[in-house]
């Protein structure tokens, strides 16, 4: 379900596109205006075609949006769609620590949340064992671990609410091990034995500013003023 992520990648980079096109004057929520404006009582479903996209964004900032949306929406690339992200001032990093936000999710969630390395979400607020997603293609993936399983143990240690930290050791060690991570899991009533192959250690996302850019970003972050009727 990474569509999501990635289409609100590519309306950040329609945003910074036009931000940078206009010299500050215009963005993306000139476009939300005249878009979705209109008749305020309306009630019937108001349809539109992708022709109404493209022109709705040259009557706020004239570019060859046609291509810009075509070449985002009809191809595939293995990496994510982060130009908008670079023009807004920021880059993607990756460090062996999770931010603040990473840290209060997996609290609240009871989650580990490893899919920037094993590719791997283990655990909830009902069952903190549980493999709730698998990234497809990842380390997880090629070891055979699916949503459904329990996570019993981890190279031998018990993994449980009160020893969830096991888990996330064998990561950060996998860079000084040269053997597969084993995993003990549990899955329709048998156990089975599963060896992930990992040597990258813990990778967490974050964000970081390119030096000498214009901090776009933090201008799209902030409230947003209230209209007059």
């Amino acid at each position: 379900m990474d569509f999501y992520e990635e289409g609100a990648l590519i309306w950040l980079d329609v945003d910074t596109t036009i931000r940078e096109a206009s010299a500050g004057a215009r963005s993306l929520d000139d476009f939300a205006r005249a878009f979705y404006g209109g008749d305020d009582h309306r009630l019937q479903p108001h349809a539109y075609s992708f022709d109404d996209v493209v022109g709705a964004l040259n009557q706020v900032q004239k570019y060859d949006w046609r291509a810009f949306l075509n070449q985002r929406l009809q191809s595939t690339h293995e990496a994510a769609p982060l130009g908008g992200l670079a023009r807004a001032g920021w880059r993607l990093v990756y460090t062996e620590e999770p931010g603040e936000y990473s840290k209060a999710f997996e609290k609240a969630r009871r989650t580990i949340d490893l899919t920037s390395s094993v590719g791997l979400v283990i655990g909830s607020r009902e069952e903190p064992s549980a493999v709730v997603d698998v990234i497809w293609g990842s380390p997880a993936f090629d070891a055979g671990l699916t949503p459904g399983m329990k996570l019993v143990a981890v190279n031998g240690e018990k993994f449980g609410f009160q020893s969830l930290d096991v888990l996330k050791d064998a990561v950060k060690g996998s860079k000084n091990d040269a053997e597969p991570i084993e995993l003990l899991v549990e899955y329709a009533g048998n156990f089975l034995t599963l060896k992930m192959n990992y040597r990258d250690g813990a990778r967490y996302p974050h964000l970081e500013r390119i030096e000498g850019t214009e901090d776009r970003l933090s201008a799209i972050g902030q409230p947003k003023a209230p209209q007059a009727p």
